[in-house]
């Protein structure tokens, strides 16, 4: 979802299990109409060339043969 509607890159960690902590309290309405919150990113995004198998690639990227 972040990366999808921000173009941000979480980590399949801790970065996304964090964000889906947040999206989760937000869908069951932890927090009042209008309050602020913030969602500290940490980094992370290097993690994900260890998860390359969970990203379907092939549509995607020009490879030169």
């Amino acid at each position: 979802m972040f990366a999808e509607l921000e173009a941000i890159l979480l980590d399949p960690v801790y970065s996304a299990k964090g964000a889906a902590g947040l999206i989760d309290l937000i869908r069951k309405g932890h927090f009042k109409k209008g309050e602020r919150v913030v969602f500290l990113h940490t980094g992370g995004a290097a993690g994900l060339f260890g998860y390359d198998f969970a990203f379907d690639f092939k549509d995607r990227w020009v490879t030169a043969a």
